[in-house]
């Protein structure tokens, strides 16, 4: 990227034609939404269950997106307890 594209003004930039900062803005923006939906999974979670011990909090955490909502989500409504919601995720 020249000099000249770095110092321009944010207005007079042309985010359209530039593939890094277009590609940034769409990682930025799959990143959000995979917190919101994150934090979401653990509002429900929360209200269906109370508090969250720190443990299962730092498991679910650490995983995957992907596999967080694949393990979790369709429990949520219809486990009748937290252990019976998270499965082999909630063991020691």
């Amino acid at each position: 990227m020249a000099i000249e594209v770095i110092m321009k003004p944010p207005a007079e930039y042309d985010f359209k034609n530039d593939v890094s900062a277009r590609h940034a803005i769409a990682r930025a923006r799959a990143e959000g939404w995979m917190r919101g939906r994150r934090a979401l999974i653990f509002r429900l979670l929360r209200a269906q269950f109370g508090p969250l011990p720190d443990r299962i909090q730092n498991r679910l955490l650490n995983m995957q997106y992907e596999k967080l909502e694949d393990t979790v989500v369709d429990q949520i409504f219809t486990a009748r307890s937290l252990e019976e919601a998270l499965g082999s995720l909630y063991g020691p």
